[in-house]
């Protein structure tokens, strides 16, 4: 594989600089840095999904729900845009379930001949009728899918018959050179961090009281509901709020890191888990469906795990990490050993990889 092309969502590029220079997490390119380093010729392309639609991209937004799942007139119009630089890869990676699907169609309609891999998470969760299933099912045929999660796999085979051998699972992956154990300026406190709407904060706030110890919540403005006293947020979302450095200190201050989630068969909540983890701190995570490595993820031996919707029980498992410190001790080793064992962004690169070469020996490729 001598090239590859990324597209991704705006906001990537500004983080380049420092991504390369290790001041920042490689993660959320998804790779393309870990491949870079290993010889490949990396394209990295941003396609803004509020792209103004023209004729016929245009027409997607009238089909709506009647249309292939996260597709409409302006992300396909924005990987129309990008196709000059998206084309110079052997293979293109869209980032994103709209770009992949887009780059599909594109490819469908012959706008281009490349090979197209794409990241999927949560097609599941969408409304579906004949006509949208029949849309989406043709454009997964048409590229190589990927999915952070052995959750997703089956309902995804059931709902979208003839994809079997273009669905593969391929563990996220965080930056543990990044991520580590150090020092911090203040400690103590039980840490939640996270915007991603199965978060369950209503639950986080009612064992928040049962538990009484401080807690920080990094989350986007009016996701907590009447948090009590002992909760102190810190408003922020992906790219506006605490800088990745101090979100790492952060992470290396916390008593323990709590990560609530609704029930769900899509994979949520990983990132802040796998960072947590992978600088040494004790978490607790709602058990749901959609966890994406149970080989990872052993409770009492990686982490612990609460029942989700179950404020007692989540309150139960944040008291017992904070009353044993050799618990924490002990978790927050064995976490940090998992993920470098197991879900380190070089490993998901490399698995990636793999995907991209099969996506181009199926299209003939070298």
């Amino acid at each position: 594989m001598r090239s590859l092309s990324f597209l991704y969502s705006p906001g990537r590029i500004q983080r380049l600089a420092a991504a390369r220079r290790g001041e920042s997490p490689t993660e959320f390119f998804y790779g393309a840095l870990e491949l870079e380093k290993r010889g490949v010729d990396v394209r990295i392309v941003e396609a803004d999904p509020l792209t103004p639609p023209h004729w016929p991209c245009a027409a997607l937004n009238f089909i709506g729900q009647n249309g292939p799942i996260k597709l409409d007139g302006h992300v396909a119009q924005a990987a129309y845009d990008a196709l000059p630089a998206v084309k110079a890869g052997e293979v293109a990676v869209g980032t994103t379930g709209a770009h992949a699907f887009a780059l599909a169609l594109l490819k469908w309609t012959r706008r281009h001949a490349t090979p197209v891999v794409g990241i999927q998470c949560g097609l599941l969760n969408h409304p579906i009728n004949r006509w949208r299933r029949l849309g989406t099912v043709a454009l997964l045929r048409r590229m190589e899918s990927m999915l952070f999660g052995e959750g997703e796999r089956e309902p995804m085979l059931e709902a979208y018959p003839g994809i079997g051998d273009r669905l593969h699972v391929n563990q996220f992956g965080v930056d543990e050179r990044f991520w580590t154990p150090g020092p911090a300026r203040e400690s103590g406190y039980v840490l939640a961090v996270g915007s991603d709407g199965r978060r369950d904060y209503d639950v986080l706030m009612a064992a928040a009281r049962r538990v009484g110890a401080p807690f920080v919540v990094v989350t986007e403005k009016n996701r907590l509901h009447d948090p009590p006293a002992n909760v102190r947020h810190l408003e922020g979302a992906f790219w506006d709020g605490p800088s990745d450095l101090e979100l790492r200190d952060l992470y290396r201050g916390a008593a323990c890191v709590v990560t609530p989630l609704q029930p769900t068969r899509q994979p949520s909540g990983q990132s802040v888990t796998l960072q947590a983890m992978a600088c040494g701190r004790p978490v607790v995570l709602s058990d749901v469906e959609g966890l994406w490595s149970r080989e990872t993820l052993r409770d009492r031996e990686t982490l612990l795990l609460a029942p989700p919707g179950d404020a007692a029980a989540l309150a139960e498992r944040i008291r017992e990490v904070l009353a044993d410190s050799a618990l924490a001790s002990r978790l927050g080793s064995a976490a940090r050993e998992a993920v470098c064992r197991h879900a380190t962004i070089g490993q998901f690169a490399d698995r990636l990889l793999d995907i991209c070469q099969k996506a181009l020996e199926r299209e003939g490729g070298a």
